[in-house]
């Protein structure tokens, strides 16, 4: 079995993210209970999902390196999809406060149907929404550190648009931009709660 170098920079790259969303989802948990904003619960649970959905898509790229059956590979990244779906779901209903079980269970029903490219463009279109409440909340309360917020939601959505055409052009390294580009902007929002879980 050969692991190509490219291989290897994407579990270096999935390992990454995966951490780097369970932080941000300790640092909201952490944040929720000093300052009982339910929006940090809702971030806390939505990286959490998005995390767990990561690490499936990670695991199962490591074992389809050894037994090479394509379609785990497929089961995995739907996964991941969904999760991440899900995931910024939950975070929207923290912003909007929209009934959680009629949205759940709506999208839940809906996005196992959909192409993988269309669950990625449907990611970046929630995170324009969080954007948009972000972009909102700077300009009421004028929180410097909300900049970081508003950078890092950009770069996400724009991820999910790259990674959904990734998935159309698999020949181009559109997928790995996409990854690199989600993981500054998951670093930017850990550093974003981490500052203002500490006040």
């Amino acid at each position: 079995m050969i692991i190509r170098p490219i291989d290897t920079i994407y579990i270096g790259l999935l390992s990454l993210e995966i951490f780097i969303t369970l932080l941000i989802g300790s640092y909201a948990y952490r944040g929720y209970r000093d300052l009982r904003d339910s929006r940090l619960l809702n971030l806390h649970l939505g990286f959490t999902v998005i995390g767990g959905g990561l690490l499936v898509e990670l695991t199962i790229f490591i074992v389809t390196h050894i037994t090479r059956p394509f379609i785990y590979m497929l089961i995995a990244n739907y996964v991941s999809a969904i999760a991440q779906v899900l995931g910024y779901l939950i975070i929207v209903i923290g912003y909007y406060r929209v009934p959680k079980d009629q949205m759940l269970l709506s999208t839940l029903g809906v996005s196992t149907i959909f192409p993988l490219m269309t669950i990625y463009l449907g990611s970046s279109i929630l995170i324009i929404f969080i954007l948009y409440r972000v972009l909102v909340n700077y300009v009421i309360s004028r929180d410097r550190m909300l900049i970081y917020s508003i950078s890092a939601f950009t770069l996400l959505s724009l991820s999910y648009i790259l990674l959904s055409i990734g998935v159309a052009r698999p020949e181009s390294y559109l997928r790995f931009i996409g990854n690199f580009i989600r993981l500054l902007g998951f670093t930017l929002l850990t550093y974003s709660i981490y500052r203002s879980s500490r006040g």
